[in-house]
C-alpha cells in the first residue's frame, strides 16, 4: 500500500485552514505542513499541526521544521511540545532564506537527525533529497539513515531506481514530491520553478504510473488551488 500525502497549505484564516485541512484527511493518508515556503512569513508548521490535531485527532501528520531560523534548544522544545500533542512524524529541512530577519544557521538537518534521536529514539524523522545533486551526496544523505526521505527535485530522474533500491535496502521510505500546475497557480508557480518539475493534472495518471514501482508514497501539492489538489487526490486513489 503507498501513502497518498496531501501538502496543507498553512493559511492565516484559522476557519479556512480547518476546512480544507478536513478536505485533505478525508482524500489522503497523510498530510504534510510546510514551514514558511520561501523564507516568507507564515503561520508556524509547529502550531498548526496542532490546531490540526486537536481538531482531527485520527489525523497523520508530517510537521515540517525550518533549521535555518532556530537553534539547537529550540528544535528539542518544539520536537518534545509536538509529541506531546501525538505528533511523531518531522521532516528537517534547511528552508529558504528568510525574507524578514536574519537567519540562525545554528544546525543542519543532518546534524539535527543525532541531536533528535539522542533524546527521542522512538521519532519519525526524515530528510529531503534532490536528484540534481551528485550520487556520492545523494548517498551521503540516505547513509543518514533518516526514517523517511522525500525527492523533491526532479520528479523523475535516471538515478530514481538506484536512489529507490538504497533507501528500501535500509527499511527507510522514499516519497516523491508532485507539484501540481493549474490554471489558477499557473502565474505563481512558473516564478519559482522550472515548468519541467511541474506537472499537469492531465498527464497525472502517467506520471504517477512512472514512478510508483519505485516509491512508498507521493506529496501531492498545488498551491493556491485547492480545489486542483483534491482532484488530484481523487485521481490518484485510482492508481496507488
Amino acid at each position: 500500500m503507498k501513502d497518498i500525502i496531501a501538502e496543507l497549505t498553512p493559511y492565516s484564516n484559522k476557519e479556512k485552514l480547518l476546512r480544507y485541512a478536513k478536505d485533505l484527511i478525508e482524500y489522503s493518508d497523510i498530510i504534510d505542513i510546510p514551514d514558511a515556503p520561501l523564507g516568507m512569513p507564515s503561520p508556524s508548521s509547529s502550531i498548526i499541526s496542532c490546531l490540526v490535531k486537536d481538531k482531527f485527532d485520527s489525523a497523520n501528520i508530517i510537521t515540517n521544521l525550518r533549521l535555518l531560523d532556530i537553534n539547537r534548544l529550540n528544535l528539542i522544545n518544539t520536537i518534545t511540545a509536538l509529541k506531546m500533542n501525538q505528533i511523531n512524524n518531522f521532516l528537517l529541512v534547511r528552508g529558504d532564506l528568510p525574507q524578514v530577519g536574519n537567519k540562525i544557521d545554528d544546525i543542519t538537518p543532518d546534524e539535527a537527525i543525532d541531536v533528535i534521536r539522542s533524546k527521542y529514539i522512538d521519532t519519525n524523522l526524515g530528510l529531503l533529497l534532490n536528484l540534481n545533486k551528485p550520487i556520492r551526496e545523494i548517498n551521503d544523505r540516505i547513509e543518514r539513515r533518516a526514517s523517511f526521505y522525500l525527492i523533491t527535485r526532479p520528479w523523475f530522474s535516471e538515478k530514481l531506481e538506484e536512489v529507490s533500491k538504497k533507501v528500501k535496502g535500509q527499511r527507510s521510505k522514499l516519497y516523491l514530491y508532485f507539484v501540481l500546475i493549474t490554471e489558477k497557480n499557473r502565474e505563481f508557480l512558473l516564478k519559482h520553478l522550472p515548468i519541467e518539475e511541474l506537472i499537469q493534472i492531465e498527464k497525472l495518471e502517467e506520471a504517477i504510473q512512472k514512478v510508483e514501482s519505485y516509491v512508498d508514497g507521493i506529496l501531492f501539492s498545488s498551491p493556491m488551488d485547492h480545489e486542483g489538489l483534491i482532484k488530484s487526490l481523487k485521481i490518484s486513489h485510482k492508481f496507488i
